[in-house]
């Protein structure tokens, strides 16, 4: 009986290492998302949160439960923890599909109070003056194109 006992407990301290080695690689991938997402990597950060959660989360949930050794008390806030961070992951995955709009980013639409005078604006630097240029008009032209559909 006593070879069966320790077989048991050498599997259970591998089901151990094995639960503590998916949960750092989950925290690893969960910081890589928080890295991306404060970058502005939003496509990246999805992608490390999807590691995060999907995979390594999910298999250390199946992993609690080959655990015969350790109490059900045990067993049960291991599960908890995990199922707190799937779940604070998962918020964080929602939050960014919400965010990014679907084929990348969108134009921003110029304001409406763009300087449409023609003869303003623009003028020399350095020796001279001359009568402004045509830089309003051009503004103008892409508030064409980005705000009401307009082609340039």
């Amino acid at each position: 009986m006593g070879t069966s006992l320790t077989a048991l407990r050498e599997r259970n301290a591998a089901e151990l290492a094995e639960l503590n080695r998916l949960m750092d690689l989950a925290a690893e991938e969960e910081r890589k998302g928080n890295r991306a997402k404060q970058l502005g990597l939003y496509d990246e950060a999805i992608v490390h949160y999807q590691k995060s959660s999907g995979t390594l989360l999910f298999k250390a949930l199946c992993c609690s439960y080959r655990l015969p050794l350790l109490s059900r008390k045990e067993v049960e806030a291991l599960r908890e923890q995990i199922l707190k961070k799937s779940t604070r992951v998962s918020r964080m995955l929602k939050l960014l599909r919400d965010r990014q709009p679907a084929g990348g980013v969108v134009p921003t639409q110029l304001p409406p109070n763009i300087n449409i005078n023609h003869n303003g604006g623009g003028g020399g630097g350095g020796g001279g003056g001359g009568n402004g240029g045509d830089g309003s008009i051009q503004m103008v032209y892409m508030y064409n194109f980005y705000g009401n559909g307009d082609e340039i």
